[in-house]
């Protein structure tokens, strides 16, 4: 089983989570979206042997692209360049974040939890393709 990191990207901060051998999604940090985020998320993909990334993919709630869809699809080509060795897979994320924040009512720092929601909803998807194909 594989080690997965879910990630919730931002302009200003990038929401990490982990699913250690693909069980469960646990929320785990934020870090700023700065220059050193490539050398914080490094050291996270080698603490944790992370084999995949999702990596949530901003769509309009109709499925057209935004913006902000053109921006991730930049971050997964340079996610893509710098750990070749990873699996990078773009996962629909809409409504996470307004998940995220009904989850953490009161609470600001909602991007880990956004993370964890788009990494548990792509073990759920994976688990439920499975059952089907059996």
């Amino acid at each position: 089983m594989d080690n997965l990191l879910g990630i919730d990207y931002g302009n200003k901060n990038i929401g990490l989570a982990l699913a250690p051998k693909s069980l469960m999604a646990l929320g785990f940090q934020v870090l700023p979206n700065d220059k050193n985020f490539f050398e914080k998320l490094e050291v996270i993909i080698k603490e944790h042997a992370i084999s995949k990334i999702i990596i949530g993919f901003p769509l309009n709630m109709d499925g057209t692209e935004s913006t902000q869809t053109t921006t991730t699809e930049n971050f997964c080509a340079q996610l893509k360049a710098k750990f070749s060795q990873v699996s990078i897979i773009r996962y629909d994320e809409r409504l996470s974040t307004v998940e995220a924040k009904k989850n953490l009512t009161g609470k600001k720092n909602y991007d880990a939890e956004a993370a964890r929601i788009i990494l548990q909803g792509y073990l759920d998807a994976s688990k439920y393709q499975t059952n089907k194909n059996k």
